[in-house]
């Protein structure tokens, strides 16, 4: 089963860009993290991406959008599914787009949905 992901996760877009976590709610936390639940990665600020290359081409900044692939539906916090460690059906802002984030630590190791 795997973790549920906290503002304590470390995330990133394909390329290795870090993404910048901040908490949209403030009520659940594991660990010192606040909970991640479905959108609240959409705007999250990518820092780091080194795609880079022939004109065109744009590192990743923004997360642009979430899909409900990496949630538990049946997990709830304020009424939103929370996250889980697993890769992340995403869009970046990316030129061309990152299609996906990479969750290498949920940020908490206690509670799995």
């Amino acid at each position: 089963m795997p973790f549920v992901l906290t503002t304590n996760a470390v995330i990133t877009c394909p390329h290795g860009g870090m993404v910048t976590l901040l908490p949209k709610q403030q009520v659940v936390s594991i660990q010192g993290g606040f909970v991640l639940c479905f959108g609240d990665l959409v705007g999250a600020p990518i820092v780091g991406c080194p795609q880079a290359g022939p004109p065109g081409v744009k590192p990743c900044t923004t997360v642009l959008a979430t899909l409900p692939g990496s949630v538990a539906p049946n997990v709830l916090v304020g009424g939103r599914p929370v996250h889980l460690q697993m890769p992340m059906p995403a869009t970046t802002d990316g030129v061309p787009p990152g299609m996906m984030l990479l969750v290498s630590f949920a940020g908490q190791t206690l509670v799995q949905a």
